[in-house]
């Protein structure tokens, strides 16, 4: 599935924010608490519609741990309940994806109200809110039900259901997820990368399946584009990797540096994510920029080649310039159609703003140095 269309309404500190025309590589700019990591959260939730515990990745994502239950509000506009929460995607094959997070009490009675009837949309218009009329004051919550909706074209509506219980037992709290086993879907493939990845225990799984596949030769010659010296990397069983560089020892890739593990990281995720999402928040993020062409290049080849829907946020300059000079390449031209930039903006009310560059409009404002990353 390839996302068109992304709607979004109480959602962090999303009051209601549409993005359109979407495209393979989506770039979203802007200042700081504009809004573009909760963009790419907010793809994440609808990519695993039917999995509750994406809350919590991307709660963790922050380094926000749930130990209460009125944690459950970090995902709530203003960390208020009585916002609706509906996350909205439409494809390019017009298949449309609702997901709606209901935040109940102990008893599992919905005590929220949708707090401004007047934000709907386009996409809007295919469902009906799920959010029940009664309001009262604030009210422990302790359950999340995530309501997914999926509608293919000229296809009758089907709904998953799934759960998320908080429980205070004692001095501990236990989290539990739910998911209806009769209305199992199998969700889009994602991964959404911090700005500051770590060696996980699923990157060397990652490495070890593309060394399976006799793909290791097409990595290190990715690498090499970083740091020549690379000749080999290799995972064994304590979940590490290593890297040969022509030591007498093989080094730790956790002592290589950030800009290696970044780098690592994108190259392996998007190549693993194939057919999926892929989210990038900074991809600048602890590299040179030297190595950012290099990144772009393999970036452009391996999504195109995986048919992997990449969004990325960033900030630096020598990033976008260096992507407008990949893109002028006789090798990549081609590509200039699979790229799109969106500058992100939060009006007063917490409303997002999305203005879009084609490549046309990208490469006239990079020439000719139009700040285009938000307000100065």
């Amino acid at each position: 599935m390839k996302f068109k269309k992304i709607n979004i309404e109480g959602f962090r500190g999303i009051r209601k924010g549409e993005i359109d025309d979407l495209s393979m590589v989506n770039i979203f700019l802007g200042q700081n608490n504009c809004g573009k990591t909760s963009l790419l959260e907010a793809i994440f939730l609808l990519s695993g519609y039917n999995n509750p515990n994406l809350v919590l990745n991307i709660d963790y994502f922050r380094n926000l741990v749930h130990t209460e239950e009125d944690d459950f509000s970090f995902i709530f506009f203003n960390l208020n309940y009585s916002f609706n929460l509906s996350l909205i995607a439409e494809s390019y094959d017009k298949e449309i994806i609702k997901l709606d997070i209901i935040p109940k009490d102990r008893s599992g009675q919905t005590k929220v109200v949708t707090a401004d009837s007047n934000t709907t949309s386009n996409l809007n218009e295919n469902f009906k809110s799920t959010a029940s009329p009664e309001s009262t004051s604030r009210t422990a919550i302790s359950q999340l039900d995530f309501k997914a909706t999926v509608k293919g074209f000229q296809q009758q509506k089907t709904e998953y259901l799934s759960t998320i219980i908080g429980n205070k037992v004692g001095k501990e709290f236990e989290l539990t997820s739910k998911v209806d086993p009769k209305k199992m879907k199998i969700n889009i493939r994602a991964l959404l990368q911090k700005s500051s990845p770590n060696i996980t225990s699923q990157l060397p799984k990652m490495l070890q399946k593309l060394i399976i596949e006799k793909r290791k030769d097409e990595l290190i010659n990715n690498l090499k584009q970083l740091d020549k010296n690379i000749v080999d990397i290799i995972s064994f069983n304590d979940n590490m990797i290593y890297v040969d560089i022509g030591a007498e020892s093989l080094i730790p890739s956790n002592l290589m540096g950030d800009g290696f593990l970044k780098y690592l990281h994108t190259i392996i995720n998007i190549d693993d994510v194939r057919g999926g999402v892929m989210l990038i928040d900074e991809l600048d993020n602890g590299l040179h920029f030297k190595a950012l062409k290099n990144l772009w290049r393999i970036i452009l080849k391996v999504s195109r080649k995986n048919n992997t829907q990449l969004f990325i946020t960033t900030h630096s300059k020598e990033a976008l310039i260096y992507l407008k000079e990949v893109l002028e390449e006789s090798d990549y031209t081609d590509f200039q159609n699979d790229v799109t930039c969106f500058t992100i903006s939060k009006m007063q009310n917490s409303t997002l703003k999305a203005y879009k560059y084609d490549f046309e409009s990208f490469e006239y404002a990079i020439e000719n140095d139009i700040e285009i990353r938000g307000e100065i």
